[in-house]
């Protein structure tokens, strides 16, 4: 350890490959740069002991092994926890779950579970228990979650809350099986922390919560770079600063996979998302028609997302959308993301949905140079339905979004929806009915109500290739649900496709949807769209 390092001992690692899973093991690899406190492998009361007795500011330098947490750890303002070798410290939220006994084909243990599971109210399929937090891992690989003792398999697992057991259907003998406990990993609402080249895995945080999370902080953003946050119950990160806050948090250079709900939920001013991989995230299948997938940044009035910048990230396979504004977001850059393959296949009533990128009720957006490909259904499930079962790119409500010069591919390319969302019709601590730009938040009536309003949207240069038949996808265009109002089709809504190149499997195929209906390109062009385009 560095000369400078004030030594606290804590609990002995002798040994640590193996405390580690296989999977995080092989990744340990070089010493990153640390000069402070050194903490040694220990629990989350030991370690908060040390954060306590060290003034805001101060670096904690861990080293390797396995920190087991029953709670969070609240840093001081400013203070810095640094893994003094890369992935080498694993902040642990479960407990081990042990000895089992055979019974029957199955296996039990008494587990460290309340008196009843969590509702069922958001999950994608009903009672399925996708809100329970408790989560159960086997050799540091988590199982499936099943709603009865006769369902159990070698994958799944099965939790009776009345008994405080834990059932498996494969032999625990040898292995190790662990039971998430603790609420979140790292929890504060002090500002400037900062979480260094960590394994976070296992916490039983709940939905729209993060194993990281800062909540209510002002001042200074969080620094959250070189990190693993991986199965953990909700999100892998959320981002929740105090109301009008500037002090925009940095999130860059973190793998963060297999959260059960979705990667990121994050709000707030001047937060960056950068060169992250997000991937597999919605583990458990929460209703994508509520939150989950790969990021989500959304908020009610006084926590929105404001110039908010999102570059260079790998967001792929996820269990519903890749990335999702939504509440009046507002002045959004996505730039040069790959986003490919997010979709949920067994979404809410059997539905197949998701998009690569979703503005949804914001304003002032711009998405520029990415590559969006086989998001949402695909061209075997589309069927005839419209934009609202997902795309590669769209925009919902919303105005003043940008889109150009992106590589698109896929069934379904970038669109627009008109809904009668009348929600959230004010924006920031004011609860002003404009946004900063003087764009009306809600400028349009229907039926007694202001709304969300399709406007001033601009979709140009882009290069669209579809993969779906002809009638059974739609590529560009606006799909309404506001019946008998045919205004948002009006060209003083100035929504405008311009010089966009199109791929179609069929040339002169019905792909473009106006008027609530799909037409040819010489009809699409006939109401002055791309006009320039290729097709």
């Amino acid at each position: 350890m560095p000369a400078a390092c004030a030594v606290v001992i804590l609990a002995g690692c002798a040994n640590i490959a193996r405390l580690l899973p296989s999977s995080v093991a092989s990744t340990v690899s070089a010493k990153t740069t640390c000069t402070g406190t050194a903490i040694r492998p220990s629990d989350d009361r030991a370690v908060q002991r040390v954060l306590d007795a060290r003034p805001p500011g101060t670096t904690f330098c861990f080293a390797p092994g396995t920190y087991r947490f029953t709670r969070p750890v609240n840093p001081k303002a400013g203070q810095r926890l640094v893994s003094t070798v890369r992935h080498g410290a694993v902040l642990n939220g479960a407990a081990i779950v042990g000895p089992f006994s055979r019974s029957g084909n199955a296996f039990v243990a008494r587990a460290f579970l309340k008196q009843s599971p969590e509702s069922s109210l958001n999950c994608a399929v009903p009672k399925s228990l996708c809100d329970t937090r408790q989560d159960v891992f086997f050799d540091g690989k988590p199982l499936t979650r099943v709603t009865s003792r006769g369902l159990v398999g070698k994958t799944t697992f099965y939790e009776d809350f009345s008994t405080g057991r834990l059932w498996l259907g494969v032999n625990p003998s040898g292995h190790v099986v662990e039971q998430a406990l603790a609420s979140a990993l790292v929890w504060s609402s002090n500002g400037g922390i900062v979480v260094d080249a960590f394994v976070v895995e296992f916490a039983a945080n709940r939905a729209q919560s993060g194993a990281i999370q800062s909540y209510g902080y002002s001042g200074t953003g969080w620094t959250l770079e070189n990190n693993v946050v991986r199965y953990n119950h909700a999100a892998g990160i959320a981002s929740v600063p105090d109301r009008g806050n500037h002090g925009g948090s940095l999130i860059t250079g973190n793998t963060i996979a297999g959260n059960g709900q979705e990667g990121i939920a994050a709000v707030g001013d001047a937060l960056t998302i950068r060169d992250n991989e997000i991937t597999r995230n919605n583990r458990v299948n929460y209703s994508c028609w509520w939150e989950c997938g790969g990021a989500k940044f959304a908020g009610g009035p006084g926590y929105e997302s404001r110039d908010l910048v999102v570059e260079d990230n790998d967001v792929h396979d996820n269990n519903g959308p890749g990335f999702w504004n939504d509440i009046n977001s507002y002045n959004v850059v996505y730039r040069r993301n790959r986003v490919v393959r997010n979709v949920q296949t067994n979404g809410p009533y059997g539905y197949t949905v998701g998009s690569g990128i979703f503005i949804e009720i914001s304003d002032r957006a711009l998405i520029e140079d990415n590559l969006v490909e086989n998001n949402g259904p695909p061209a075997s499930r589309q069927g005839t339905m419209s934009f609202y079962l997902g795309a590669q790119i769209e925009a919902s409500a919303s105005a003043n979004v940008t889109v150009r010069s992106n590589r698109v591919s896929g069934a379904g390319g970038i669109g627009m929806l008109q809904q009668a969302r009348s929600d959230s019709c004010v924006f920031g601590t004011a609860r002003a009915a404009s946004y900063p730009d003087g764009t009306p938040v809600c400028p349009h009536r229907y039926r007694g109500k202001s709304i969300h309003w399709v406007h001033d949207n601009t979709f140009e240069n882009n290069a669209i290739v579809e993969t779906a038949a002809a009638g059974r996808a739609e590529v560009a265009g606006l799909d309404c649900d506001l019946h008998h109002d045919g205004a948002a089709f009006s060209p003083a809504n100035h929504n405008v496709y311009a010089e966009n190149s199109y791929t179609l499997p069929e040339r002169t195929g019905a792909y473009f949807s106006w008027l609530n209906k799909l037409m040819r390109p010489a009809t699409w062009t006939a109401h002055d769209q791309d006009a320039g385009s290729k097709f």
